[in-house]
């Protein structure tokens, strides 16, 4: 944190990220501030523009401040909060120009599943290799061919959005960490959502209450068409 009498900021570091990948991901996010969503807006350099710093000949950014704390247990409210802010950043995503795919999306999937084999039991395996197989069905089907895609956050986990005011009346104030972003369904965008924020803990299960909050709030803003309400 870098706290001035010009404001308050974050230094970020990056250890894996390159100078090339960089650019999309601080890009998108100013893109995304300057259409007013509450996320941290990459500050320039004065002598070049550039939104990617150098610090000891690595790369790094400093980015606005925001407020707000994780809600680590969430109810419908906080889910809905998501649900609105979510949609408002695809429908700001789509005027964004630079692309780049989602780079844990199906392939990064089928490559990286192998690796996890050796640590499971059989019945394990053939349970994730039977999901692979019917998650590149889906995506290879025309219906998921032909809904709205754009640049989505693909990350929005819990300790990825913050949140301010009294309890069980908090304001979303934030959302952080786009380093996972790239071009995909922004109904995988939702699903991401679903599964973090909507699922029991506990049990595992789906808490109806919850993504019913998330999708009713998302469609306020962007109707979802009837492709992507069954995928």
């Amino acid at each position: 944190f870098l706290d001035t009498d010009q404001g308050a900021w974050v230094l970020t570091l990056f250890e894996r990220l390159s100078f090339t990948q960089l650019p999309f991901f601080l890009g998108l996010t100013r893109h995304l501030a300057a259409a007013g969503l509450p996320v941290p807006a990459p500050q320039a350099r004065r002598d070049n523009g550039s939104l990617l710093h150098t610090l000891h000949g690595k790369p790094c950014a400093v980015v606005s401040k925001l407020n707000g704390a994780h809600v680590m247990a969430p109810t419908p409210h906080h889910a809905a909060q998501l649900g609105g802010v979510l949609a408002r950043m695809h429908l700001a995503s789509q005027s964004f120009v630079p692309t780049q795919p989602n780079l844990r999306g199906p392939s990064w999937w089928r490559e990286v599943a192998p690796q996890l084999y050796p640590y499971l039991t059989l019945q394990q395996r053939q349970t994730v290799q039977a999901e692979l197989d019917f998650q590149h069905s889906v995506a290879a089907s025309a219906a998921m061919q032909a809904v709205p895609r754009g640049p989505i956050h693909a990350d929005l986990f819990r300790d990825n959005v913050l949140f301010e005011g009294p309890p069980g009346q908090e304001q979303l104030t934030g959302v952080f960490d786009f380093y996972f972003a790239g071009e995909d369904s922004f109904i995988f965008d939702m699903a991401v959502c679903i599964n973090a924020w909507c699922i029991d803990q506990s049990s595992g299960r789906l808490n109806e209450l919850h993504a019913g909050a998330l999708v009713a709030a998302y469609e306020m803003v962007r109707k979802l068409g009837s492709h992507e309400h069954r995928l």
